[in-house]
């Protein structure tokens, strides 16, 4: 779902889970090593993805939405990382 969306940052739905897409809140032009860490992505519709490119959305509060969705996560299943 759209972490933007989900957040009320919307543009209509409140969890969108159409057209989802994935941001590098770092460009991969900036930080190639980071083009795949867990903090460095979030999980946008097509509409929010556009507002993260242009700086609409900071990414400060990119990384926010991000660390959020992680606590989250890691408090729904108890902590720990979990491959599934």
């Amino acid at each position: 779902m759209c972490l933007c969306c989900k957040a009320g940052m919307g543009h209509g739905k409140v969890y969108n889970t159409d057209t989802l897409e994935v941001h590098h809140i770092i460009p991969i032009e900036e930080d190639d090593d980071r083009k795949l860490d867990d903090d460095n992505l979030i999980t946008v519709c097509r509409v929010h993805h556009e507002q993260c490119e242009n700086g609409r959305i900071s990414r400060e509060k990119q990384k926010e939405l991000v660390t959020e969705s992680m606590h989250e996560e890691n408090s729904e299943w108890g902590g720990g990382i979990y491959v599934l």
